[in-house]
This record gives C-alpha cells, structure tokens and sequence, in this order.
C-alpha cells in the first residue's frame, strides 16, 4: 500500500495539468476578488470591506467545492483507468482493499495542499488589494475566522463529493458516466430533481434531509461545524470506503 500511494503522489505532483489547473482557479479567485471590489454599495463604502470579503469568500468556497471534487476525481481516481494501471491492480485481489484505502489518503494529502494553496491565495490577494487591512485588521477578524471556518467544511464537503463519484466509477466502469454524475451533485442538480420529484412521491420527502447538500449547507454558509455535520459526513465518508471495497472486491471493472 505505501508503494501504491507513494506513487500515486508522484503521480499527482509531477502532473502539468494539474498546475494548469490551478493557475486557472487562482485566475478565477481573482476575479472574484475584484468583482467584490468593483460592486461595493457606495462611493464612500471601502472596496474590501469586511461583508464584501464575506461575500466573496462565500463564492470562492463554493467554487472551490465544485470545481475541486471534480478535479480531484480526474487526478486521483480517473487517470488510474485512462492509463490502465488499475489493471495490475485487479489482477493482485489481496492489493485491491490496500489500493482503495491508498486512494482515500491520496485524497487528503491531495485536497489538504490545494486549499491550504487556494487559501493562501485568497488571503493573500485580500492583504494586497485592501492595502493591509486598511491598517485596521480587527474589524476584519470576524470575517477572517469565518473564512477559514468555511474553507475546512469546504475541504470536508469536497472529499465527500469525490468519494462520491468514485462509487459511481466503480459501479459502471465509465469514467464519462461518473464524472457526468458528480457534476450534476456538486452543482446540487440532483438534489433539485429530488426537490420535485418528492413534490410528487411524497414518501421521498425525508430523504431531502439527509442529502449532503442538506448536511453541507448550513456549515458551508455559515461555518458551522455542528454534530450533525460531523456525524452526517463521516457516516457518508465511511459509507462510501465500504461500498468502493465491496465492489471492488466482487466485481469487474470493464475497463478497454
């Protein structure tokens, strides 16, 4: 296992892509920042003021929980059946549990140094476009503790949401499929088709409760992380490990 993830990291590391990719999301982040900056209320009303800072953070999370699971799902878990190395895989089936848990720790490392990376960004744009602070970095305290409060919950959500469409891999052996499944759960599609289709099974209706989206949505927010949020994700955390060993373990993945 610990040759399978050291590997794996290489992997990763030495992508050009994936440096592509962030460079993109910085540019995005960016944008973000000075569209904030450019939509303040008033004339007298500072740039960066502490609610405009929320709000863009607000969207950077979001964005970073979309665009993140999804990139993060074609780095560790895609790239592995478009080269074909799962094959050696599956045909060692005393390596296959191994090979998941290895993929579960390649997740973390990997979403811990890209918002650790996105946060520094963040923060960083926000000390220079606002000319440190303004020079009064107290009434920005608040807001600050908030950020890092909803970049965590977005770090959870996100590994949550890849582990997701790593099931879904397992389970169809497309790539194309899975990755199409997460996009419509990160942008919260699915559970708006749910919404309706509940309007009319009725019996469906509890089950809105317990999506992630519901899970997720107070904390990413507000930055509450709440016993519900914290037994909700590592039940689904713990729920999707089981499921990818079983299947990995029992069936065959068609992979051409």
């Amino acid at each position: 296992m610990i040759n399978t993830l050291c590997a794996d990291l290489y992997r990763i590391a030495h992508k050009k892509k994936n440096y592509l990719f962030f460079l993109i999301l910085t540019l995005l982040f960016t944008t973000v920042m000075l569209s904030g900056s450019l939509s303040s209320s008033s004339a007298e009303e500072q740039p960066f003021s502490p609610y405009m800072v929320g709000v863009a953070s607000s969207v950077c999370t979001n964005l970073g929980v979309i665009l993140l699971s999804i990139n993060s799902f074609i780095v560790i878990y895609c790239d592995d059946i478009n080269s074909g190395y799962i094959k050696q895989i599956l045909s060692k089936s005393s390596d296959r549990t191994y090979y998941i848990v290895s993929k579960l720790i390649s997740l973390i490392i990997y979403l811990f140094f890209a918002y650790l990376f996105l946060g520094a960004v963040f923060f960083a744009e926000f000390y220079i476009f606002s000319k440190g602070f303004y020079s009064n970095i107290a009434v920005y305290i608040d807001v600050l503790k908030l950020s890092i409060k909803t970049g965590l919950v977005s770090y959870i959500i996100t590994a949550v949401y890849t582990l997701e469409g790593a099931v879904i891999l397992y389970f169809t052996s497309k790539t194309d499929i899975a990755l199409g499944w997460l996009c419509l759960s990160t942008t919260r599609i699915l559970t708006n088709v749910l919404y309706w289709i509940s309007q009319i099974v009725k019996f469906l209706k509890p089950f809105l409760n317990i999506t992630v989206d519901s899970i997720a949505g107070n904390a990413l927010e507000n930055g509450i992380i709440s016993l519900k949020f914290l037994i909700g994700v590592s039940l689904y955390i713990l729920s999707f490990i089981v499921i990818q060993i079983f299947f990995i373990n029992t069936r065959e993945l068609k992979i051409d």
